[in-house]
């Protein structure tokens, strides 16, 4: 290459770099006065964070009055991270800054003299900067298929734009600066955008020419809104491989760097707000005069607010209230005044700005009333937040409702409105059909409410507008037709489509809305709304709750606790949702709360006691008649209203657990204790803060067992017309299990209403890969007790201790048979029924026994040792992966366990190194379970009297004999309640002869004697057990076939219990 040729390259790479910083380095700001010009990125660009951690705004802190002095920025400065990767993915959500990111790293890499980024890049070769802003791109990437093919458009294209601003590319040049056969300089190349290029098929692509740029040496920087990134699968933390196989990268090796690190742009922190707000004050002169009251007055509506810093943490918001703030002299009050206010500037800028004085084409700026314009571009927020709602995956995905019209759509949805052949049938004075063209390049130039993300499309610039906006259009409308026909439109435009994904948005944004009108309405219009809530309704019983405790609308804190009867009617007719988890933050209704919950309980009818409340007491202030029409009315002389027919006749629906077995009175008795937990007033916290309920409000306590004996509701159902019936916890049950401490009143009363056969079928079992066994909490809690429990209870652990003596010489096919239909009956209880098995109140059991589980034993080895108790890969319906996932996990246990013999832990250690079991055939996997679960039984059982042994105590908190599980007289303990060594054929026999005199059991249980009533009750259980398959005698019937006459012992010893196992593995493993 001639001396020449290098010098033209030289001035190309300088001209293109000029165009380059011209372009990319200054930006619109939102002016709002006329002839302003654009201002200097570098003057008010803030570097954003990029983390491996997604942060959403809402997890940088808690405490916004803490967090201007000690939060610490989050992650790393982007350009450092760019600096070191040579492809880099960044992810952020909308308005994040994610383009600003690229035109600010451009103008600093073309403008800017020595910064440690510019040195980091250019190096001693230099580095040639192309931004491909891929929604630019749209209609021409699905026929691109190489990056040779895209970046010739972007030189293209680059060349008539720059041409357009007086500057001149070589195309031609520049290519050669960049080619291996040139002077080989490498590109830093900006994909921005790739969640605007479409499906996964075109995501693909793009991807696929980004790894092309990296295997050619550039540097590549990929963005996108995180949906962007949804065709890709994250094999680690930080790569991530393209999964369609339509785009495969080309070549089969890829240097270094050829996956991208997938960085997060991190939310503000208060550093990175306080650095904005230092700039942002000073673009302006009168700005200037008053910089350091209105960066106090920001700041300080920052800590008060704790939304608006949520807001603030988010670049796009940060700036907009930055702009409210300094026109209007003070802070929007929330979310939908300060979008009001944005809208409002939007509208001023149309008129003032000078670009605004000629239309795209070059005619004049029509001008036409700000409120007309302003209603037009309402309705197509509602007509979008329609269609959008109608998206599939709208319900998971919010972005998914951002819709994308065509313009040709969007001109038709105008001139439909315009000509009066839409649903809203109001005039225009100004607007007319013919202004459709010219009112959508109004509502497009600049980049304004509404923007084409490709040439052709239109959508709305952030989902909030459309939203807000959308939300301001039917309250305009539906106030429109007068206070008289107000709230019948509401009903019709709002109400009955707030179960569409993204409506109970527009719902708040409507309340906050029409909560502004008027000055002497004081910011309470919305009451009304409020009070036309249907409760029955699960959408409008969730926006009555979300305005009840949310923080965008104003209320009196009396006013607020004279809606608590209403928020907590919505809980009650919708368990399921949880709604009164949202009650916990409100600190005007702990006190309240609670009385009113212990009134509930001693309300005959809690209903009833609900209406008494609100009529004492009316909210939204209405007077009590008024009530009668529309509230909590179900008196027989009163026409039923929806939600006293729901309380009255709960239906089987998504937000409430019912079974028609349970009956009516057990769907109103476990939402009512469903609510109790949820709302957390006098609980001290909730079952994962405080599982044993050590905080519970002790007039709480007593009103819950007050509760229980007064209304005798079942916690058990039984089918007897059944071929086997099953105790099944009724929905009560199980919600009153998180509610249960774990000493005092309401556990023995609790306690005292669990059967017999319920705890011998429930025992302590809990499989963590198995969702369907485990033993309610309210079992779990009479294991270790405090006090003494009820006698049902102190019976039900003695009898257990029958099981395990059972389980104690566990083998043979007879026992293996038992245990497995033990096993299957256990998860049968809680899985057969599938109202059970969905319910909520059976989550959160499960959730809390988990805890207990461990918590409420000594230690690891007992948690083993239960775990090892379950027979479930005995169950020859399990599939293989189950039985093998849970022998390996029980294997790995035991090797680890010193209690062991060494001979045992070491042939368990080799059944499970590397990946030898899971290639062993079935039948030996099969065998190895079986001796495995064996093992497991003698050992749990074991463990549960040595337990007892080593603390004698316990017995006698148990309610048992110290040091004496069973009968001495039978031979089989010691002094101290462990299993002698040897156990008899006959001994055994004897046993089961005694279980079948309950006169004997009784009174050898309880020797000081019991009630006439209370023995007659335990009696009739002891009956009833015996006829069970689940009972200790159906288990030593099982243990006795199996054990020939001829056989008058039989070991009870560890040695004994691990030998059948390493007899197997080493069979196996010969």
């Amino acid at each position: 290459m001639s001396y020449l040729e290098k010098s033209y390259r030289t001035t190309a790479r300088g001209s293109y770099v000029r165009w380059l910083a011209q372009r990319f380095g200054k930006i619109d700001f939102l002016q709002t006065k006329e002839g302003e010009d654009r201002i200097y990125l570098s003057n008010i660009y803030i570097p954003v964070r990029l983390d491996t951690q997604d942060r959403r705004d809402e997890e940088m802190a808690d405490d916004p009055d803490a967090a201007r002095d000690e939060e610490a920025l989050p992650g790393r400065d982007a350009r450092e991270v760019i600096a070191e990767n040579p492809f880099v993915a960044i992810s952020g959500r909308p308005g994040s800054g994610k383009t600003t990111l690229v035109h600010a790293l451009i103008d600093e890499l073309c403008t800017a003299s020595g910064t440690s980024f510019q040195r980091a890049m250019v190096g001693k070769t230099g580095i040639v900067p192309v931004p491909l802003i891929l929604r630019d791109y749209q209609d021409q990437l699905p026929r691109l298929k190489t990056l040779a093919e895209l970046l010739d458009l972007w030189w293209q294209r680059a060349s008539e734009e720059a041409r357009d601003k007086g500057f001149t590319l070589e195309p031609a040049r520049l290519r050669d600066s960049v080619s291996r056969e040139g002077d080989g300089m490498s590109m830093l190349i900006f994909f921005d955008g790739i969640d605007e290029v479409g499906g996964a098929g075109p995501r693909g692509n793009v991807l696929a020419m980004a790894r092309e740029a990296r295997q050619q040496s550039h540097r590549v920087v990929l963005t996108g809104r995180p949906s962007g990134f949804e065709g890709l699968e994250f094999t680690d933390p930080n790569t991530a491989e393209l999964i369609s196989e339509t785009h495969p990268p080309a070549g089969k090796t890829h240097p270094q760097g050829l996956a991208p690190t997938i960085h997060h742009i991190q939310p503000f922190a208060r550093p990175q707000i306080d650095q904005f707000l230092e700039r942002f004050y000073r673009l302006r002169d009168d700005w200037k005069t008053t910089r350091e009251q209105a960066i106090g007055e920001f700041n300080q509506a920052l800590n008060q607010r704790d939304y608006l810093l949520v807001l603030a943490r988010r670049p796009i918001f940060l700036t907009l209230m930055a702009l409210v703030h300094a026109n209007d002299r003070r802070m929007p009050h929330g979310r939908a005044d300060l979008y009001r206010r944005i809208i409002d500037l939007y509208l001023i800028r149309q008129t003032h700005q000078r670009r605004l004085q000629s239309t795209l084409d070059g005619k004049p700026m029509p001008h036409w009333d700000e409120r007309e314009v302003r209603r037009a571009l309402g309705f197509l927020a509602w007509r979008s937040q329609q269609r959008g709602a109608e998206m599939e995956e709208a319900e998971e995905q919010r972005d998914k409702r951002q819709v994308i019209w065509s313009r040709a759509e969007l001109a038709r949805e105008l001139e439909n409105l315009l000509t009066g052949e839409s649903p809203d049938k109001r005039k225009f004075r100004e607007l007319a059909p013919g202004d459709t063209r010219e009112l959508v390049n109004y509502y497009l130039h600049p980049a304004g409410l509404l923007v084409e993300p490709a040439e052709g499309r239109i959508q709305f610039a952030h989902l909030s507008f459309q939203e807000y906006l959308c939300a301001e259009y039917l309250q305009g409308r539906a106030i429109a037709r007068g206070s008289r026909y107000f709230l019948d439109d509401t009903r019709g435009l709002l109400f009955e489509n707030l179960a569409l994904p993204g409506w109970d948005e527009i719902g708040m944004l409507f309340l906050t809305v029409h909560a502004s009108l008027g000055a002497q309405a004081q910011g309470s219009a919305h009451l009304e709304v409020l009070a036309e809530l249907n409760l029955a309704n699960i959408a409008e019983a969730r926006l009555l709750v979300a305005a009840l405790t949310g923080r965008e609308l104003d209320f009196e804190e009396d006013e607020r606790v004279r809606w608590l009867p209403l928020a907590l009617a919505a809980a009650l007719l919708h368990p399921r949702e949880s709604l009164a988890r949202r009650f916990r933050d409100m600190a005007a209704w702990r006190e309240p709360g609670l009385e009113l919950v212990m009134r509930l309980l001693a309300a005959h009818d809690p209903w009833h006691a609900l209406r008494e409340q609100l009529r004492g007491n009316p909210s939204g202030g209405r007077v009590p008649e008024e009530w009668a029409e529309w509230g909590l009315c179900d008196d027989a002389k009163e026409k039923l209203c929806t939600a006293g027919r729901r309380w009255r006749v709960p239906p089987d629906d998504g937000s409430w657990d019912v079974d028609d077995e349970f009956g009516p009175e057990d769907a109103r008795a476990s939402s009512l204790l469903i609510t109790i937990a949820d709302a957390g007033w006098g609980l001290g916290g909730d079952e994962d803060e405080d599982p044993l309920r050590e905080n519970i409000d002790v007039e709480l306590e007593v009103a819950l067992s007050d509760w229980l004996r007064r209304t005798h509701i079942p916690l058990y159902y039984k089918n007897e017309s059944a071929e086997e019936p099953l105790p099944e916890p009724t929905f009560t049950g199980l919600a009153l299990d998180v509610l249960v401490p774990a000493r005092g009143e309401l556990w023995s009363e609790t306690l005292g209403r669990v059967p017999l056969e319920v705890w011998l079928l429930q025992g302590e079992g809990l499989a963590d890969l198995v969702w369907d066994i485990f033993s309610q909490p309210v079992v779990l809690l009479a294991l270790y007790p405090n006090a003494l429990p009820p006698p049902v209870t102190c019976l039900s652990l003695m009898i257990y201790q029958a099981l395990l003596a059972v389980e104690l010489l566990d083998s043979g096919e007879q026992f293996d048979q038992f245990s497995r239909e033990l096993s299957l009956r256990r998860s049968l209880l809680l899985s057969r029924r599938r109202s059970l098995s969905r319910s909520l109140s059976r989550s959160r059991s499960r959730e809390l026994a988990q805890m207990l589980s461990s918590l409420l034993s000594r230690g690891l080895s007992r948690w083993r040792s239960l775990s090892l108790s379950l027979s479930l890969s005995r169950s020859r319906e399990l599939a293989r992966r189950l039985s093998l996932s849970r022998s390996l996990w029980l294997s790995r246990s035991l090797w680890q366990d010193s209690r062991f013999s060494p001979g045992f832990r070491d042939i368990l250690k080799e059944m499970v190194e590397g990946e030898r079991l899971e290639k062993l055939p079935d039948e030996s996997i099969e065998r190895f379970a079986l001796e495995l679960e064996r093992f497991g039984y003698r050992f749990a059982a074991r463990d549960w009297f040595t337990e007892q042994a080593e603390d004698p105590g316990l017995m006698a908190r148990r309610g048992l004999r110290p040091g004496e599980p069973l009968p001495e007289e039978l031979g089989l303990f010691d002094g101290d309640g462990r299993p002698r060594e040897k156990w008899s054929r006959e001994s055994l026999v004897a046993l089961r002869h005694w279980l079948d005199r309950d006169e004997a059991v009784l009174d050898w249980a309880f020797p000081d004697g019991l009630p006439d009533g209370e023995r007659r009750e335990l009696s009739a259980q002891l009956d009833t057990l015996r006829r069970r398959p689940w009972s200790p005698q159906a288990g030593l019937d099982a243990l006795l076939a199996d054990w020939p006459e001829a056989e008058p012992w039989r070991e009870t010893t560890l040695a004994a219990a691990e030998a059948p196992l390493l007899a197997a593995c080493k069979e196996i493993l010969a």
